[in-house]
């Protein structure tokens, strides 16, 4: 199959603007995506090192004690649309920054939620189609060579589409958004250099929907998570305010020991993470080692809300 023309993809994107989500069949609104980005040019790269990803966990009130309740949910638990994922298949979304992560989760005044620390095992393949700048870098390859011709016009769209807000009771509008997200996260042939496995999977860097600057998203289907990335450290919070992109919380209790894939709760809300961010500078992750083990660095100053509302934007 040849690729369209532009005037066809226009007329594609034309009838998927134009249809009614409550009514549209998801495989139909799948095929069209298919079909209009056949030639589309992407990149996929990895993650930098020591790349830190934040999830937010709720439980309905009760504490989590393993590992598996922060990781994405089971499949029969996946029963609608989100901005990733169709019903049945469990993506695990994390943010890049604490905030982000408690933001994007729309967390509420009263909650008690998990807010979950991850690293990857090893540097990860990540699609950057909406990293205009990552997504014309191919270390040796000029990408004007191999760029399709209407790819302008996809990308315009795929962006748009993707980064729209939508409320919570319009989940079906979902259906555009988890179709295009399936799309540029599966069916890629295994690859070596990027660790691209033989599920074909790669995760999928996106903005924060939600304007927050130096914040973006990722998304990764439940198994490539749990295969490849580690947890470094849980905080039990109660959220306290929310002023639009500006929450404030109370931490409850901590955890940085997950032997036998169990959360073991300290007890103790200190054990906090040091900060990353010195200056507007990004730093690597610190470890120390106990003499068995590495383990993450923790902060060894007062924690006050100042430091709180620091470590949540870092």
């Amino acid at each position: 199959m040849s690729p369209l023309s532009r005037v066809l993809i226009r007329q594609e994107i034309t009838k998927l603007n134009r249809l009614d989500p409550n009514r549209a069949l998801y495989s139909a609104i799948s095929a069209t995506y298919e079909k209009i980005t056949e030639g589309l040019a992407v990149v996929v790269g990895k993650t930098g090192d020591g790349e830190l990803f934040h999830r937010v966990r709720r439980t309905g009130g009760n504490k989590p004690n393993l590992i598996t309740e922060l990781q994405a949910p089971p499949v029969e638990f996946v029963q609608g649309f989100q901005r990733c994922n169709p019903p049945g298949i469990p993506m695990f979304y994390v943010a890049s920054r604490r905030i982000g992560a408690l933001v994007e989760a729309r967390v509420e005044v009263g909650e008690i939620v998990y807010l979950s620390q991850w690293i990857g095992r090893d540097e990860i393949p990540v699609n950057r189609i909406f990293d205009d700048e990552e997504n014309k870098k191919v270390p040796g390859v000029d990408t004007s060579t191999i760029s399709g011709p209407n790819d302008d016009i996809i990308l315009t769209y795929l962006d748009t589409q993707f980064t729209k807000r939508i409320h919570s009771t319009f989940a079906n509008d979902y259906k555009f958004t988890s179709a295009i997200a399936q799309n540029l996260t599966s069916k890629f042939p295994p690859n070596k250099f990027h660790d691209v496995r033989d599920d074909g999977y790669v995760a999928l860097k996106y903005p924060c929907v939600l304007g927050l600057e130096n914040c973006h998203n990722t998304a990764m289907h439940a198994s490539f998570a749990t295969e490849r990335l580690d947890l470094l450290h849980v905080m039990e919070l109660e959220i306290i305010e929310v002023q639009g992109n500006e929450v404030s919380v109370q931490v409850l209790d901590t955890a940085i020991d997950f032997s036998g894939g169990t959360i073991n709760w300290s007890g103790n809300p200190n054990l906090i993470p040091s900060l990353l961010g010195v200056d507007g500078e990004r730093k690597g992750v610190l470890f120390i080692f106990d003499g068995q083990k590495w383990n993450l660095h923790l902060h060894d100053g007062p924690i006050t809300p100042e430091y709180i509302k620091l470590l949540l934007l870092d």
